[in-house]
C-alpha cells in the first residue's frame, strides 16, 4: 500500500504583517517608537516602570525641532521590533489610571 499523502514544503511568510502586542516593560534603551502624535522617537533610558521615559524625538521629520525630554509612558504607541516591523504596545494598569487622571485635569 502507498502512502499518498504529501507535504506541504511551501515556506511560511515572515512575521512583518502580523499585529504582535508587546509590554511596556520590554521597551529597552535604544528602541525606535512612534508616539500618539505621529512622531518618532527614541527611548534613551531603561527605566521600565516608570511613568515618564527619557526620549530623543525627532520632529524633525514633521517640520519641527529634534528634542530629547520626558514623554509619558501611555503617549507610546507602537514599537519597532526585531522584525523590522511596528507593534502596539501594552501598558500597565497603574500607567492606565494615570492617563486617566490625566485627561481629568485636560493634559
Amino acid at each position: 500500500m502507498k502512502n499518498t499523502e504529501t507535504i506541504d514544503m511551501t515556506p511560511t511568510p515572515p512575521l512583518r504583517n502580523h499585529t504582535m502586542r508587546i509590554k511596556i516593560t520590554d521597551i529597552r534603551k535604544g528602541r525606535t517608537v512612534t508616539l500618539r502624535n505621529g512622531m518618532t522617537a527614541e527611548v534613551r533610558d531603561n527605566m521600565t516602570k516608570a511613568q515618564t521615559r527619557l526620549c530623543m524625538v525627532y520632529g524633525s521629520k514633521v517640520g519641527l525641532f529634534d528634542e530629547l525630554g520626558s514623554v509619558y509612558s501611555t503617549d507610546i504607541v507602537a514599537v519597532s521590533g526585531m522584525d523590522g516591523g511596528m507593534h502596539q504596545v501594552e501598558h500597565t494598569p497603574g500607567q492606565l489610571k494615570a492617563k486617566a487622571n490625566r485627561m481629568a485635569f485636560g493634559f
